[in-house]
């Protein structure tokens, strides 16, 4: 394990102790790779990159021949390597001794890398950007297919089915994709205001908000959207569809505004404060939660016709509320964590475990489950109506505006420099109960497993494997149908197959 000021962490129990071991040199060490027990490299600031060939007791430094922050290393044997300088991927083919620049594909970081014998490469920058090489790096392809544009920032997603889904950001974009967001296409929406929410109806139906008090409306599940008159000029940051006649929105200068024919028509509401508003949320079509700056809570129990203000106890910006069920209510802090009541947004105080990071947004899509996600990639997730949180694993440092989840358990993120994650199969309620999801069709045996797990078909190529809370605990190559699961220990777990083109998953029990 590389670390900071020339020091690296070496372990000789299989992680259950580690040591500290000085190479006497005073980089930052960012990478590091291991061919046997004696041969690997480590990278890092300025350039810096040394070979061991005792297991780390002594180094010899490397020349690349650029002065570049190396983030990431590869190497298939002793002789065969790549390494990501900044925005450039290098290759030797003698144990370092000599690098040549293989890919040059833009200025931005290349953050990962991954190669294999069969002369395949994969690396990822740090705008999401995936290059593929099938010719040990003579030549790339990009194969993220999106069409969005790298400075756009991405408030709100949400999937009609399975396949079906739309993004939205700054300056008006709308992006859709058709095929679970492996490629999106670019959709008018007729503004170029930030559209900032994007509220779900039906399988078909759906509400956007932007500024300068843009409603948008689709029935055709995003393909084209048509302009509702809100009434207002002020910025809407928010909007929901609580019953077919009840819906709400909120924004700046204290802006609340209801609908009670489904969102066809709206009327402002005379709050009487000024407070910008940055989220709202209704349990049913009386009681609902307002939360925007400086701390403030607002509540109303007569449908948003009057709000009573709330004891927040903090003076944090607010920027998400939601309700998990008539009591349980959650709402995040611009900077540090959640908020939460017990009894309907009356009362609030900290949940008995937190996170220590600002919230983007808020999202409950089953009865006990809510996830956030927020700053520095934050993804966040309780199970026992927001009083405790669990944090999965980062992929992104970009702020995560937007939560979504599919019927089949598919929950993907967006948010700023055109950030879009999916995370694989989760269950479609908590984590507690783990049925086969609707369309998993990958086929596995022996099932319960404990050793090999065999996969029928030749298309899949690679496969991660995830526990019950969602963390990936192995992945890898399928090699000849088969994967080795000796080091998994008994429990239940989602295994999803990739090919080139697509991805199965399936419940697999290990004894």
């Amino acid at each position: 394990m590389s670390a900071a000021n020339g020091y690296f962490l070496k372990t000789t129990d299989g992680g259950a102790t580690w040591t500290e071991v000085d190479t006497y040199e005073a980089e930052d060490f960012r990478c590091i790779w291991f061919t046997d027990g004696n041969t690997g490299w480590m990278a890092g600031d300025w350039g810096a990159i040394f070979k061991t060939t005792n297991g780390g007791t002594s180094w010899t430094s490397q020349s690349v021949g650029t002065h570049d922050y190396f983030n990431a290393m590869c190497f298939i044997d002793a002789s065969a390597g790549y390494l990501c300088a900044d925005g450039t991927i290098l290759k030797t083919t003698n144990g370092g001794t000599t690098w040549t620049q293989c890919y040059n594909p833009n200025y931005d970081y290349i953050y990962s890398i991954y190669a294999d014998a069969s002369g395949r490469v994969l690396a990822g920058n740090e705008r999401g950007r995936l290059y593929r090489s099938a010719d040990a790096g003579s030549s790339w392809s990009d194969l993220t297919t999106d069409k969005i544009a790298s400075a756009v920032r991405l408030n709100a997603i949400a999937f009609f089915d399975d396949q079906t889904g739309v993004v939205a950001g700054s300056s008006g974009v709308l992006f859709r994709t058709e095929d679970e967001g492996l490629s999106w296409d670019s959709i008018p929406s007729g503004t170029t205001q930030e559209i900032y929410d994007i509220e779900l109806v039906s399988s078909t139906e759906a509400f956007a908000c932007a500024g300068g008090g843009k409603i948008l409306h689709t029935s055709d599940a995003g393909e084209t959207w048509s302009p509702v008159v809100s009434g207002t000029t002020n910025f809407l940051y928010s909007i929901k569809k609580i019953n077919p006649s009840f819906a709400v929105a909120c924004g700046w200068a204290g802006t609340v505004l209801t609908s009670s024919d489904g969102g066809s028509t709206w009327t402002s509401i005379n709050t009487g404060f000024t407070t910008g508003l940055y989220d709202v949320d209704f349990y049913n079509g009386s009681t609902g939660i307002c939360v925007g700056q400086s701390g403030k809570i607002y509540r109303s129990i007569d449908g948003g016709q009057t709000w009573t203000s709330v004891t927040s106890g903090t003076s944090q910006y607010l920027n998400a509320v939601c309700f998990i069920d008539s009591l349980h209510v959650v709402a995040g802090t611009n900077t540090d964590g959640m908020l939460y009541s017990s009894d309907g947004g009356l009362t609030w105080s900290d949940p008995v475990t937190n996170v220590s990071t600002g919230i983007g947004q808020l999202y409950c899509p089953s009865a006990d489950t809510v996830f956030a996600c927020g700053m520095e990639g934050l993804i966040a997730y309780s199970t026992d109506m927001g009083l405790n949180w669990d944090l999965f694993e980062h992929r992104t440092n970009w702020l995560l505006n937007d939560l979504a989840k599919t019927a089949a358990g598919r929950m993907y993120a967006v948010g700023y420099n055109s950030a879009i994650l999916c995370r694989g199969q989760l269950p479609t309620t908590g984590f507690a109960n783990h049925a086969a999801e609707p369309g998993s069709s990958m086929k596995i045996y022996p099932n319960p497993a404990s050793e090999m797990l065999i996969v029928e078909s030749d298309d899949f190529k690679w496969y991660c494997v995830y526990d019950a809370s969602g963390r990936m605990v192995q992945s890898g190559e399928i090699t000849e149908n088969s994967i080795n699961i000796r080091l998994l220990p008994s429990g239940q777990y989602f295994i999803v197959g990739y090919s080139d083109q697509h991805s199965e998953s399936a419940v697999l029990i290990i004894e």
